[in-house]
């Protein structure tokens, strides 16, 4: 199976090659590195959900004016928990001690912040982005009536053929099929984690069984044999490679655009 210049993925993200740079969080995901993929005729992706709406708006700006090309913003949409009925008790005795062996202040129970999705989504509604990517959950409708009415493309994450079918409901335009290969945290949101560890392989085929959307497979891939193996799967799977890059467990969480 080959890539065509028809692919319906490539028309979607108005790129030329299907390679994606993972949204990588923390820091990795630079201005520059996302112009850099972009500019290269694939799609680059900023990780931005450890940053605030004015850090965001930063780095939006600096990459349109490094780059002209499409370009990615990923949030963390779900996931996020204000709950302090927990004992924190053992583990500030755990971390107590490694304090005290420091010369460090003793550790105290950090306040649950509010959820910072609310305040990031508006920083990506308002830079009108080209593609919005998420984790984690799903927006509701309000939120997604709002990215559609600004032409933003709408991709989101499954580790399940149910979390799959729910974000087709949802009305996102494609979806990343994140394999149990995936490093760091798994978008899981239906179920459990361990419930949730399907192969890459597996997932973008039954998931693009499941679905009418494209599909996106995340995980596991490393190299040029990674990538001729994906080739090979179900003409229903025409795809495109997609590198997470790497972090944390050389954190490969490549993803691979099935259109």
């Amino acid at each position: 199976m080959r890539l065509v210049s028809g692919n319906q993925l490539l028309k979607l993200l108005g790129i030329e090659n299907p390679i994606i740079q993972g949204p990588m969080g923390g820091g990795p995901s630079t201005p520059e590195l996302v112009a850099a993929v972009s500019n290269a005729g694939g799609l680059g992706s900023l990780g931005a959900a450890y940053l605030t709406p004015d850090q965001m708006t930063d780095a939006i700006r600096r990459i349109r004016t490094l780059s002209s090309r499409p370009f990615n913003v990923n949030l963390f949409v779900g996931g996020w928990s204000t709950n302090s009925d927990f004992d924190a008790g053992p583990m500030l005795e755990l971390l107590g001690e490694i304090h005290q062996k420091l010369g460090l202040p003793p550790p105290v129970a950090p306040t649950p912040a509010p959820d910072p999705f609310p305040a990031q989504f508006e920083a990506v509604l308002d830079a009108r982005v080209p593609i919005f990517s998420f984790t984690f959950g799903i927006p509701d409708r309000d939120a997604m009536s709002r990215l559609k009415g600004r032409g933003i493309a709408i991709l989101g994450t499954a580790t399940t053929v149910e979390e799959a079918r729910r974000l087709e409901q949802a009305g996102v335009n494609a979806i990343v099929a994140q394999g149990l290969e995936a490093g760091a945290h798994r978008g899981t949101f239906l179920d459990s984690s361990e419930s949730s560890m399907v192969p890459t392989l597996e997932l973008v085929r039954a998931t693009a069984s499941a679905v009418s959307l494209p599909v996106i497979a995340t995980g596991g891939l490393m190299d040029g044999r990674d990538i001729t193996q994906a080739s090979l799967e179900p003409a229903r799977c025409r795809r495109g490679i997609s590198s997470r890059g790497c972090y944390s467990e050389i954190n490969a969480r490549c993803s691979r655009m099935v259109a």
